[in-house]
């Protein structure tokens, strides 16, 4: 009896221990980026290394999307499941070894159920074998930058070596995006029917949500990492990719990928706004100095064209004074406009004789040279008097 009581005891204690070693957190990291440009919004553990999980199917993906597009396979092309493949553990969709499936329900499979037998045989049919292919996989890596990642196998079961980054993750996510933009939209689907059976996407934050719209990318978990996700989202103009690793549960996880999504669309919206009442306030600072230097020049050109005007009236108002010389036997007048001198006999009858003088020359017809010596003419008390003069002489 009581040795039967210390065996429970002792088993119960087994399970207690292990129950507070599986309790152990898993390592935390998360990362939110412009799915356009790369610019690093959020990060939280970016370079902290931890297993992919079934993330690691992206780039499954991505090299079956490569070979589509070289041609090298079609989308009606058939894929053989091995012996190898068809013993791979779950999720998987269970097939007969020697069975076979297309490329495209393949692609179905691997994105909405993560199947891992699915994962080995595209593995065994674009490279022959799943270790050529991780070593095609690895290649395709480095090409992308992503080194902290080293892929072991296809499907992302648990391997102590295959490790990564939500910063690689992000790098990878992002080449999905941009390599194939034909490929991309079947990440948003949310399940398919295959041989009668409906298999769902793991992706619970697949549609519409607050106003954001998540359309993709893929789910993992594995004991040692957590619940990770990578996903894609758009709001508007902007697309944004968040990846999260180490979640203790999936709506744990969800939960905190959809808060970071809200935080960053709105830190973006904050930004645009910003930038765009600081355009439309250059914009208006330009037009109105603009305006400015319009109507001050208008202003100067106005005025210039006044002065102008007053000095063609002053000059055109400048008429030449006309001087008048009236002469007669007994009386001379010089009539100026302003002054007038008058001499001679008022009483003797004058006969008038009228002719403009420059006044510039300043000359009189009454000193015309002759032999040297000026004219003596007989013209009013003058010319009387030198007569007169003469004669007493």
């Amino acid at each position: 009896m009581f040795r039967y009581l210390f065996l429970v005891l002792f088993s119960f204690s087994l399970i207690v221990l292990d129950s507070w070693g599986a309790k152990k957190d898993p390592p935390k990291a998360s990362i939110v980026a412009n799915a356009k440009t790369g610019e690093i919004i959020y990060a939280s553990n970016p370079d902290l290394r931890t297993q992919p999980a079934s993330m690691t199917k992206m780039m499954t993906l991505k090299l079956l999307f490569k070979a589509l597009k070289e041609k090298k396979v079609s989308p009606n092309t058939i894929i053989r499941v091995s012996e190898y493949a068809a013993s791979q553990k779950p999720c998987k969709i269970g097939f007969e070894v020697g069975e076979g499936i297309t490329v495209r329900n393949a692609i179905m499979a691997l994105i909405t159920k993560s199947a891992n037998d699915v994962a080995v045989a595209v593995a065994e049919r674009l490279a022959g074998s799943e270790k050529r292919f991780v070593r095609m996989m690895n290649n395709e890596a480095r090409r992308l930058g992503m080194y902290s990642t080293l892929f072991c196998n296809a499907s992302g079961w648990k391997n102590p070596r295959q490790l990564t980054t939500v910063r690689d993750m992000l790098k990878l996510s992002q080449a999905l995006i941009k390599e194939y933009p034909e490929f991309f939209p079947l990440f948003s689907i949310k399940g398919f029917y295959y041989k009668g059976k409906y298999h769902k996407n793991h992706n619970n934050l697949l549609g519409e949500n607050g106003g954001i719209t998540v359309d993709g990318l893929k789910t993992g978990f594995v004991c040692a990492s957590g619940y990770n996700v990578s996903v894609t989202a758009k709001k508007g103009r902007e697309r944004l990719i968040v990846v999260v690793v180490g979640g203790k549960t999936a709506k744990k996880r969800d939960a905190l990928v959809q808060w970071l999504l809200t935080c960053s669309f709105n830190k973006l919206a904050r930004r645009r706004f910003i930038e765009d009442e600081m355009r439309k306030s250059c914009a208006a600072k330009l037009l109105q100095a603009s305006s400015r230097r319009a109507k001050t020049s208008k202003k100067s050109t106005s005025r210039m064209q006044q002065i102008l005007e007053k000095s063609k009236k002053t000059e055109n108002s400048k008429e030449i004074p006309e001087i008048i010389i009236e002469q007669s036997s007994s009386y001379t007048k010089i009539n100026d406009n302003a002054n007038v001198v008058e001499n001679g006999n008022k009483k003797d009858d004058i006969a008038h004789e009228k002719r403009e003088i420059n006044p510039i020359e300043q000359r009189s017809e009454g000193h015309n040279s002759n032999n040297g010596e000026p004219e003596q003419r007989s013209s009013g008390i003058l010319g009387e008097s030198r007569r007169g003069m003469r004669k007493f002489l």
